[in-house]
């Protein structure tokens, strides 16, 4: 028993990441290919509530075995238009809900966890994450929205289109 705190680092190093999530070298970073949301000029206001909220997943594996790697630290940041919401659950409501937006993409209210604030998103045993984004405006005449997707040792980048 005592050699327990040993036997737990050692896993964490030999599944990749240390006990603070992070990667070891050789982590790559899986993102989608550019994601296309249906959209209307009518939800580009700022801030009002109506918008569309766009799960992705992500994963982190070893670039040379293709092993998925877990518990790997994930910082995910978006340019403006959108917000990051971390992994948490998204409530839906059917009624109206004055802290509620209204999710155009699934017409139904929705209630947001809190934005990502640096708290750490953390990969799955699979090497898996889930991160919501919450589209409000795209920027100009729906210029794509850049989303990039870094661990300490890679970074990918990925964009969402509106049509």
């Amino acid at each position: 028993m005592k050699h327990t705190p040993l036997l737990i680092a050692s896993l964490l190093l030999a599944a990749g990441c240390s006990e603070d999530g992070r990667t070891a070298e050789g982590a790559q970073v899986l993102v989608p290919d550019n994601v296309r949301v249906e959209w209307d000029d009518r939800f580009n206001g700022e801030q009002d509530g109506l918008g569309i909220l766009v799960p992705v997943d992500l994963m982190v594996y070893e670039g040379s075995t293709g092993e998925p790697l877990g518990l790997v630290r994930i910082d995910v940041q978006a340019s403006a238009g959108a917000t990051v919401i971390g992994s948490g659950t998204v409530d839906t409501h059917s009624g109206d809900c004055s802290a509620c937006v209204w999710d155009a993409g699934r017409d139904r209210y929705v209630l947001l966890p809190g934005a990502h604030d640096d708290a750490p998103l953390l990969t799955d045993t699979d090497g898996m994450a889930r991160v919501y984004l919450w589209i409000d405006a795209f920027p100009g005449s729906l210029e794509p929205i850049e989303v990039d997707v870094d661990t300490e040792a890679s970074g990918a980048t990925f964009e969402i289109h509106g049509f």
